[in-house]
């Protein structure tokens, strides 16, 4: 009676820690049938590390929208919260509850003073995993009476988790030898404790978790049951063995009932991180050092000049053929990747097992995904690859994003779907590679004669048009980025482009005092609108595509027929110049801005005036809508923005925190899923250099975004609403539920005008126009494992690709739009083009949708995903696909 009680009219919380460790995809309301009829009613916490759970993780966790109604809930509930690094307040109280709690070695000063004296110390322990691991280990790792020895102490993760482990085993053994074990395990525990209990251990750990990633894709939950996997991999550690018994009993584990797992994800990861290379077991001897040609001094596997036979046999030793490295491609495993590229800093034989990895590629190809793993472990950990011979290396799949790889030679090397971001490639020779499926990171920038004034994307992403001081519109293909149209009509600069809903027409307003409609696809002028008696500043369809507005410096705003250009109406009322004129989602409504300091909403079908939105002190810079239309939110010189609620006209919020005028307002966008934020959040850009996050309903300051050193003239929301890019003489990135920084794109020119977003199946492209140098730059923003691709985890003093001078001789693969970055930036030689006809064996083959059957022994699928190339003997010519398109290759 009682449980059924609960289940007909309670409520409980049910609180899932971990989520990333149990790899569940399917939604878990659904999957624990909550909330369903006659189900239990509850609410879920659920914790997990975001990089974990992939880009479209809110399906796992919103309440499906029967069973939220069915309980009169709003869809939509799905809350998130971001924890954010602990500040140093923070940090020295958790200090001082854990000295109070625990009792250690250290009192709460000794570790405040071990802390802010050990470089970047502090910054490492904002983890709270990290937190209490350091404050275990530190009273044993280091002396803090020798206080001026404190600044010159090297402590990185990998050294602290190498020290908690022990510190783990050493107590573990304490444990577990002073209990009644028996006579069978007190002979076990003796053998251990003979051997090296503590070695013993962390052996244990490095087998079990090889074997999770290497036997279930490193899922780390073990089930384990004593008759069905007595004969699997599992009893190895899992048996009723005493050494292993005591063994797990004395290691980093958790059991619940058959299951097993690491007290915490980041242990697995850094005793698979061991299971690679392991300092302490490492024995290979070092080879000679030797000057390079970059004046440093490193092994003989430098790569400065050819392997010489003599070579070939050290070589052959410090390759592992076992090595987990070879198993599957950890470049997306950041956790591993910088427990590695640790190692690989502090220990030279494992660079140089690294160095040998990629050097025995070039002759076996059963060896790129090792490979591939080790230059990019290598890269992370800053070394660089200046004037290395690396001709004929196979690394498909590499992260080679910020590497340094000025005159490398790269003949001939299959860097395959490898990732060259912000990479620099000066002068470097890549003549004959493959690099089909790169990632560059960024699209070619559009070099126009004059200013850029505005950008408006085509509704179907397709097509962008640019507002040129010049007079003109130009018009470009979004995909190849050729110039489909210059329209050609205006006197004077053009201030405003819009398209229609349907992508069939596109709206200009000029200086000249006229509207402009232009047929999208033809380019052909449709109508000549002039109407207005000055400049100007705004143009924009309705929501039906059925009528335009137009504001500017008359003081009005006029409405027009979109298909014959008669004047609908004309809204007065306004003193002063019009700078903003927006729809309501629904098309029922029209909101003005205005330099009179007054936002007026209008009816869009009978001009007459609604609301008159007096408040602001100073110039109304800019409006939007929230996506339900109910709410619209102003920006302006008076440091303040207004929120307004559209049907009374009542001023709901006044946003105070600016410290200068407020340039640019948005809404976070309604996406296509549900609970993605819509409506949620505000952003706001400012002459005071800041960007603020506001809670739209509460009015509550989020984040403050700073880092931004001129005014940010623009912000825009990312179509998924993930991120919010922003603009002043640079375009920074910003994760919208952390505030963090994610990158910032710097512009020598320092003048970003214009931010437009569209969105694909490609990921999300970001145009950026510039002032002063006249261009329009593409960027492509994608997101890895919920992650976007940016990332500031190390850099060179570089800041974008540099790829200058480089030789693409021959280089297969490319696409017409990377080719055309590329020649922009300045390489030599002319890569292999998609649409390029070649002669094979005196035939010329010519490929447009067109595939040819090539006699050639078919290729199989290896495990990174990538056909094996056919053997040496095999005559044929390698056939490489682009699309519709084939290119061939000698």
């Amino acid at each position: 009676p009682q449980i059924r009680e609960l289940k007909s009219n309670r409520r409980f919380t049910l609180i899932c820690d971990g989520y990333d460790e149990c790899q569940q995809v399917n939604n878990l309301y659904t999957s624990n049938q909550l909330n369903e009829a006659g189900q239990w009613r509850a609410k879920m916490i659920i914790s997990c590390r975001s990089e974990r759970i992939g880009q479209d993780y809110k399906d796992r966790f919103q309440p499906l929208p029967n069973a939220a109604a069915a309980h009169g809930a709003a869809i939509g509930q799905l809350q998130e919260a971001v924890i954010v690094p602990f500040s140093k307040d923070q940090i020295e109280a958790y200090i001082h509850r854990h000295v109070a709690d625990v009792n250690p070695p250290w009192k709460a000063k000794s570790y405040i003073t071990t802390l802010e004296n050990i470089p970047n110390l502090m910054d490492l322990i904002k983890n709270p995993f990290l937190l209490k691991l350091s404050l275990d280990v530190l009273p044993g790792f280091v002396d803090v009476d020798k206080i001026q020895e404190l600044s010159s102490a090297d402590i990185t993760r990998v050294g602290l988790y190498d020290r908690f482990v022990e510190h783990w085993l050493e107590c573990g053994k304490k444990r577990v030898g002073n209990q009644d074990l028996g006579r069978r395990g007190r002979v076990a525990f003796d053998s251990l404790v003979d051997e090296g209990f503590t070695a013993n251990g962390i052996d244990f750990l490095k087998r079990l978790a090889a074997a999770i990633y290497k036997e279930q894709a490193g899922h780390p939950v073990v089930e384990y049951s004593r008759f069905k996997d007595e004969e699997t991999w599992k009893a190895r550690f899992f048996s009723r063995k005493d050494e292993n018994r005591l063994l797990r009993q004395a290691c980093p584990l958790v059991r619940s009932g058959n299951q097993y797992r690491f007290i915490h994800k980041s242990l697995l990861e850094y005793c698979f991180a061991r299971a690679v290379f392991d300092p302490q077991a490492s024995s290979l001897p070092l080879s000679g050092p030797s000057v390079t040609r970059r004046g440093s001094v490193s092994s003989i596997f430098s790569f400065d000049g050819q392997t010489a036979p003599e070579e070939c046999d050290l070589i052959a030793r410090h390759v592992t053929p076992n090595s987990p490295l070879g198993w599957r491609s950890f470049v997306d495993e950041p956790s591993i990747l910088q427990f590695l590229a640790e190692r690989a800093q502090q220990e030279p034989s494992f660079k140089q097992q690294l160095l040998a990895m990629i050097e025995h590629s070039k002759t076996n190809k059963d060896g790129r995904i090792a490979a591939a793993n080790a230059i990019t472990l290598l890269v992370r950990a800053g070394m660089q690859f200046i004037g290395a011979d690396l001709r004929g290396i196979r690394i498909p799949g590499a992260n080679l994003s910020f590497g340094m790889f000025e005159r490398a030679q790269l003949q001939g090397a299959d860097m395959r779907k490898a990732d060259f971001q912000n990479i620099w490639l000066r002068r470097a020779d890549l003549s004959d590679s493959q690099m089909a499926g790169v990632r560059l990171g960024e699209w070619p920038y559009l070099q126009e004669d004059g200013k850029v004034w505005c950008l408006a994307y085509s509704p179907d992403g397709k097509s962008l048009a640019a507002g040129m001081a010049d007079s003109s519109v130009i018009v470009y293909d979004a995909v190849t980025w050729n110039k489909l149209h210059t329209l050609q009509g205006h006197m004077y600069a053009v201030y405003a482009v819009a398209y229609s809903p349907d992508g069939h027409q596109i709206a200009s307003g000029s200086r000249d005092g006229t509207v402009r409609t232009w047929d999208s696809q033809t380019g052909a002028d449709i109508l000549n609108i002039d109407d207005h008696t000055g400049t100007i500043l705004a143009v924009v369809f309705s929501p039906s595509g059925h009528q335009i507005a137009s504001g500017g410096c008359d003081n009005t705003v006029r409405l027009w027929d979109s298909q014959t250009g008669s004047t609908e109406l004309t809204l007065t009322g306004h003193t002063d110049w019009v700078h903003s004129v927006v729809y309501s989602p629904n098309g029922l409504q029209i909101a003005t801005a205005s330099r009179d300091k007054t936002v007026r909403l209008w009816n869009a079908l009978t001009g007459a005036l609604g609301s008159t939105l007096t408040g602001h002190t100073g110039v109304v810079c800019s409006i939007a809508y929230s996506p339900s239309g109910q709410h619209i939110v102003s920006g302006s010189d008076d440091k303040t923005l207004q929120v307004w609620d559209t049907q009374t006209g009542s001023l709901r919020l006044t946003l105070t925190g600016h410290t200068s005028e407020v340039n640019s307002v948005a809404y976070s966008p309604s996406g296509h899923q549900i609970a993605s934020g819509s409506g949620h959040q505000l952003a706001s850009g400012s002459e005071d250099r800041t960007i603020r996050l506001w809670d739209a309903h509460t009015g509550a300051e989020g984040f403050v975004l700073t880092g931004h050193t001129d005014g940010v003239e623009s912000v825009a929301y990312s179509p998924s609403g993930h991120q919010l890019a922003s603009g002043d003489g640079t375009v920074r990135f910003w994760d919208v539920l952390s505030g963090g920084c994610l990158v910032s794109l710097n512009d020598a020119d320092k003048s970003v005008g214009w931010l437009a977003w569209k969105d694909g199946d490609a990921g999300s492209h970001l145009a950026i126009g510039n002032d002063n140098s006249n261009t329009i730059r593409m960027w492509r923003v994608t997101e890895d494992e919920g992650k976007p691709c940016f990332s500031l985890q190390w850099s060179w003093p570089h800041g974008s690709l540099n790829i200058k001078d480089a030789n693409l001789q021959g280089a297969c693969g490319l696409n017409r739009m990377q080719i055309q970055l590329l020649k922009q930036r300045g390489i030599v030689g002319e890569p292999i083009s998609p649409l390029s006809m070649s002669a094979v064996g005196g035939k010329l083959i010519s490929m447009s949708g067109i595939v040819s059957q090539l006699n050639k022994p078919p290729k199989r699928e290896l495990s990174d995903g990538l056909a094996e190339e056919p053997s040496a003997g095999d005559a044929e010519p390698e056939v490489a696909l682009e699309g519709d398109e084939l290119a061939i290759e000698e």
